[in-house]
């Protein structure tokens, strides 16, 4: 039997396609907290990844991506769109309150939007997530954020519901409560709810400012002063008022998994200042001193709004200087540097993109440009 909320997913997911959801890039705001966390090494889940818009994209960039929904409509769109385009990705259909992989077998778990949607809370989901976690797996967990936006609209949806409520009762006519589908969790409870799953909590942040205003009828149409003072906010602690929660967390234990080498020779980082779980050897890379803080991540970059597709051009990698076709659906992968596809999997270059050149890229959801 169906509950309400499947009937609403598999609605949303016949109105929009798996091409959609990539082009619409950052119309929500996380991509930059997603490529700075998101493990190179071992397997990442996409758990409830609706049309695989993220399973899709990191693969593109080298991480052995997998997604799982429990939407029949979600998994036939994916599969026709993988059949028809040159992407990889691997799918199942399933519930991530029961996921079909073996005890610490994942080395990432993302979840975005997803724990919400449970009318008896999120713990059962996130004790799956960490069961399925390696040590020192990495958790990127997001929700919808109690935000001043949200706030304003809550309240006029009360007022609206409590006067309707009186004229029924005026008229005899009983009101009927309605159906639940999310919470809504601001960031310091969601960090309460994966702490009390066993997660070390690194991060626990409001973010997504434009999708705030959006919520609120701001509809971007073009680059200017406005849009740019928007997408600077983000960096500050304004984006704490953000539409959505954020957490980045990872799986403690005495022996854990190497962020930077994927290799199972860290010992407990409780004293330790990095972000995430780095070994001895790996802590004077290059690459290790975007993790030796923990803090916001911040866009190098302000958005891009509406931008014409990139197709049918050559571009010059900025790395290997070799000329390559720019990605048919990618564009310039959402990076500021160009990039090629041969260097773009290589993981030093991706977590100097990811923490330097995110360029994000706004269009709206299920719009054709």
């Amino acid at each position: 039997m169906r509950s309400s909320g499947d009937e609403i997913w598999e609605s949303r997911w016949s109105r929009l396609t798996p091409e959609s959801e990539i082009r619409m890039w950052d119309f929500f705001g996380l991509r930059h907290w997603i490529l700075k966390y998101v493990p190179r090494h071992g397997i990442v889940l996409d758990a409830g990844c609706g049309l695989g818009r993220y399973v899709f994209y990191l693969n593109e960039l080298g991480v052995d991506c997998v997604g799982v929904d429990l939407s029949d409509k979600a998994m036939t769109s994916i599969q026709e769109y993988r059949q028809n385009s040159r992407l990889i990705g691997e799918f199942c259909r399933g519930s991530v309150k029961s996921l079909p992989f073996a005890d610490s077998s994942l080395s990432g778990y993302l979840s975005g939007g997803v724990v919400e949607h449970f009318v008896e809370g999120p713990q059962h989901v996130l004790s799956e997530a960490f069961r399925v976690l390696r040590p020192g797996g990495i958790a990127i967990i997001s929700t919808p954020s109690l935000s001043v936006s949200q706030l304003l609209l809550q309240t006029k949806t009360k007022v609206k519901r409590e006067i309707t409520k009186i004229l029924r009762r005026m008229r005899g006519v009983t009101t009927s409560r309605p159906k639940f589908f999310q919470y809504w969790y601001t960031p310091r409870r969601l960090r309460n709810f994966i702490q009390s799953s066993g997660f070390r909590v690194v991060l626990a942040k409001g973010a997504d400012v434009f999708y705030s205003l959006y919520e609120l009828g701001y509809i971007p149409k073009r680059d200017n002063l406005l849009n740019k003072a928007i997408s600077r906010m983000e960096n500050t602690f304004i984006a704490n008022g953000g539409a959505q929660s954020i957490t980045i967390s990872y799986k403690p234990a005495r022996e854990m998994y190497c962020f930077l080498c994927g290799k199972l020779k860290v010992r407990d980082t409780l004293r330790r200042k990095t972000a995430v779980p780095i070994c001895d050897d790996c802590s004077s890379r290059s690459c290790a001193k975007y993790y030796i803080e923990v803090g916001r991540p911040r866009l190098s970059h302000t958005h891009i709004i509406n931008p014409v597709f990139k197709t049918a051009e050559q571009g010059l990698c900025e790395y290997c200087g070799k000329k390559y076709r720019v990605h048919e659906i990618y564009e310039y992968y959402g990076f500021a540097k160009r990039v090629c596809p041969d260097c773009v999997v290589l993981p030093e270059i991706n977590i100097e993109l990811a923490n330097e050149y995110v360029q994000p890229i706004w269009r709206e959801r299920g719009k054709s440009f």
